[in-house]
């Protein structure tokens, strides 16, 4: 291998971390395509990498400690000077130090690499999946971070960042977006796009949810569904603090409009008419972001929730069913900051905040009025 590339498992490493000069990204681009091996090395150290981004809330796993261990001993025991290609030392390594990090990493998210298609138009994709019970940080190809909720799913192609960056979405993530002036960054989420150049927002698009919603924290975003109608438009453009909510398939009967327009509504023309299955909108300015996408921090921040709304996201949370055995419960509303709580101190508040009790029978936690409550 030439001289040029001795130095390539730095360069590699400072990719995946974001901090490659311009100088690097050339190098590693000429190193991939000075052999087909190469490219499949670079893969084994992406998936090692994102394996140690991996982690759960309350573990003592530390991914950044894992991380820089791994990458100080990548560097140190790497010969600096082979006179091989490095796949003879270096993907065996990859191989074996990736094992130990999964055996750290299960349960916390799965990852997946498959192919679809027939042998003339092959194509294979990146799938990560966090259970319930989990959260997850990954980084995409370009360097984008994204934070995987509990009951998420991510994937995109092997083409990811040569004409398009799109990624397609099922649960919750929040996206800082390298920016690309000439790529924008496309998120497929249920009957929503959202589309950007390079910003910061979270999406929510839960397939048990009738709602796809996004919240923009800084630059500017556009979110488009085919069936929404708003104020004519099927585009709707997003600045910083503000927030939508795609309510899915509201059925609208065309008669009134009809009516309104002087239209004889009666006799076959009636029968004709079928309801109109629309995307209704939900448009929020001055929010505090915080609020949508603090589930990644340390602190979980609740502001004016109905507590059967709390109890879906305590569901994901904690990996648990919530069982309410009064019905009026789940309409009391809760604020507040929870920092690092355990599923039992939550409940714990919530208890002392309103009249409510709970027990928990595996993995059930149910809920009843306290009639003593004051």
């Amino acid at each position: 291998m030439p001289d040029r590339f001795n130095d390539i498992e730095r360069i590699i490493l400072d990719y995946l971390d974001g901090i490659a000069t311009p100088e690097d990204l050339i190098l590693l681009k000429d190193w991939i395509a000075l052999e087909y091996d190469n490219k499949i090395e670079l893969k084994h150290f992406r998936e090692l990498y994102i394996a140690t981004s991996s982690h759960k809330s309350g573990s003592i796993y530390n991914e950044d400690l894992a991380w820089g261990d791994l990458r100080s001993k990548c560097l140190t025991i790497l010969p600096k000077e082979k006179s091989t290609p490095s796949k003879s030392f270096f993907i065996p390594f990859l191989k074996i130090a990736a094992l130990i990090i999964f055996v750290f990493a299960s349960g916390f998210f799965a990852y997946r690499f498959f192919i679809s298609g027939n042998s003339s138009d092959t194509i294979s994709y990146s799938e990560y999946n966090v259970p319930r019970g989990s959260r997850s940080h990954i980084f995409l190809p370009d360097g984008t971070s994204v934070w995987l909720n509990a009951g998420s799913s991510l994937k995109y192609n092997q083409l990811f960042g040569q004409d398009k960056r799109e990624v397609s979405l099922e649960g919750e993530a929040y996206f800082e977006v390298v920016r690309n002036e000439k790529i924008p960054f496309i998120v497929k989420a249920s009957e929503a796009t959202v589309k950007v150049l390079g910003t910061t927002f979270n999406v929510k698009a839960y397939p048990d949810e009738n709602f796809i919603e996004t919240t923009v924290v800084q630059g500017k975003v556009q979110v488009s569904s085919p069936q929404t109608r708003n104020e004519g438009q099927e585009l709707i453009l997003l600045l910083a603090n503000q927030k939508v909510k795609i309510l899915k398939e509201q059925s609208v009967n065309e008669l009134p409009q009809l009516q309104k327009n002087n239209i004889d509504t009666t006799g076959d023309i009636a029968k004709k008419i079928t309801p109109v299955a629309i995307n209704k909108v939900d448009f929020s300015s001055n929010i505090i972001p915080q609020v949508y996408t603090s589930w990644k921090d340390s602190q979980w921040i609740i502001e004016r929730e109905q507590l059967k709304d709390l109890a879906v996201k305590i569901e994901r949370r904690y990996n648990v069913r919530v069982v309410f055995r009064d019905i009026e419960l789940k309409e009391f509303v809760f604020s507040g900051k929870l920092k690092d709580e355990s599923l039992e101190q939550v409940l714990q508040a919530i208890s002392s905040a309103a009249p409510i009790e709970y027990s928990i029978k595996q993995n059930d936690i149910l809920l009843y009025r306290n009639q003593k409550f004051k």
